[in-house]
């Protein structure tokens, strides 16, 4: 069986215009395009339907990765957690970004993921 060599990235939706390309993806892409990775990267500023593009792009990749600051960010992030783990339970899903701070306590990652990604860069 061959692994799947493909990874989501996904932007959530903020309130106002798009302030530019999603840098904190465009850096976790460029070391796994190098490795030979597929990546998507789905910006919900610019994505309308961006809701069905993921999902619909899980459908042959190996995880997602969902980078959240805090602040009306967490929605989109918790409205799109919430569809991957209604659409495939299990699926492998990692939050990076703010959103450790939000998300400190147990039930948090029930709900939201099942991997959280702390560290100095985040």
């Amino acid at each position: 069986m061959l692994m799947k060599r493909k990874v989501v990235l996904f932007y959530p939706p903020y309130d106002g215009p798009p302030l530019g390309a999603p840098v904190c993806l465009l850096s976790l892409a460029a070391p796994l395009l190098r490795s030979g990775f597929e990546v998507v990267i789905i910006d919900a500023a610019i994505e309308p339907d961006w809701l069905n593009v993921v999902l619909r792009e899980l459908r042959d990749a190996l995880c997602l990765g969902i980078s959240v600051l805090t602040g009306p960010m967490i929605r989109g992030a918790v409205r799109m957690a919430k569809a991957v783990k209604k659409e495939a339970p299990g699926f492998p899903l990692f939050l990076a970004g703010g959103i450790q701070v939000f998300c400190q306590g147990r039930r948090c990652r029930r709900v939201l993921s099942t991997r959280l990604c702390a560290g100095k860069e985040n």
